[in-house]
């Protein structure tokens, strides 16, 4: 399929990526994901649209599974910063929160871009927090104690969300997250019922047995 083909060709294709960006939302349907893989693939400003399209799937049959496998690939790989910018979006953060942490697991830190260990740093809350999980989660590309220092700074956001997201990563990590065990405890009183459920949850698992 010629689509499928720009996207193995890369960065070559960009005369291309218009052409790809408008069947995202053309009358054929099967086309729109191929068109999203392809301009994941093709990488630079391309990027962006395609991410976005595969944590906002309209497409009967396609799922999360399907965005995770499309961003583990080798050539995916520019896409990186913009599926960690995608949690600074209402509509799509929680898939983006959910794919990053899948696709995770298959980087390796040497290969990681420098565009998704400065968004740790980023003016998003909730992209700090997802941008420090994922690289906990690539071969622990940031030291453990920067991965605390992000999560338990975006515990005291004001967004639910963040909070709420904040506290699951820590639960994760179990008895190395135990200092964060008094701010936790701080938020079994939040006025969000989530945020609630989710530190009890956390500390559970934080506190040593």
């Amino acid at each position: 399929m010629a689509v499928d083909a720009l996207g193995q060709i890369g960065r070559r294709a960009e005369a291309a990526v218009p052409d790809l960006q408008a069947l995202l939302t053309g009358d054929q349907v099967n086309i729109r994901w191929p068109a999203a893989a392809s301009l994941v693939r093709i990488g630079g400003s391309a990027a962006k649209a395609g991410v976005q399209f595969l944590l906002r799937p309209s497409v009967p049959g396609r799922s999360r599974y399907d965005a995770t496998h499309i961003l583990t690939a080798p050539t995916a790989r520019e896409a990186l910063p913009e599926l960690i910018e995608a949690a600074g979006d209402p509509v799509l953060r929680n898939a983006a929160a959910e794919v990053a942490e899948n696709v995770s697991a298959y980087w390796r830190k040497e290969f990681i871009p420098d565009g998704v260990t400065k968004l740790v740093h980023a003016k998003d809350p909730a992209v700090r927090c997802v941008a420090a999980w994922f690289l906990h989660g690539a071969g622990q590309a940031l030291e453990l104690k920067e991965v605390l220092a992000v999560l338990q700074e975006t515990l005291k956001s004001a967004d639910p969300w963040v909070r709420r997201h904040a506290a699951h990563c820590l639960g994760s990590l179990g008895a190395n997250a135990k200092d964060a065990a008094p701010v936790l405890s701080k938020l079994l009183e939040d006025t969000d019922e989530g945020v609630r459920d989710a530190a009890a949850k956390a500390l559970t698992r934080v506190r040593p047995r």
